[in-house]
């Protein structure tokens, strides 16, 4: 899951270069580089969520909400951090600081 991280790194690094030195006329093939560099690691975390089995289906529920929702960055973060997914579900579903 690391490599995936900095591979979506480089694609955002990449897709910065090509706005800002191709205004004129774009990159195309280095844009569609980007933007599939860009989209590496949130369709492996996903692909990964789907054909996991070391958590239960309400389980993998509640981490689809969890990444799709307001504090999706943080549950992201949680998710690529290779830890005890299953520990890491109570710090999801606990409301947040700022609702207190």
């Amino acid at each position: 899951m690391k490599i995936s991280a900095l591979l979506t790194i480089v694609g955002a690094v990449a897709m910065a270069v090509t706005m800002l030195l191709g205004f004129e006329e774009p990159n195309g093939i280095l844009l569609l580089v980007s933007s599939i560099l860009l989209f590496a690691a949130p369709v492996a975390m996903l692909a990964h969520l789907a054909l996991t089995h070391e958590l239960t289906a309400e389980e993998k529920r509640i981490w689809f909400r969890a990444l799709t929702g307001r504090r999706a960055l943080a549950a992201c973060s949680m998710y690529l951090s290779g830890g005890n997914r299953r520990e890491a579900i109570g710090r999801l579903t606990q409301p947040s600081p700022m609702q207190e």
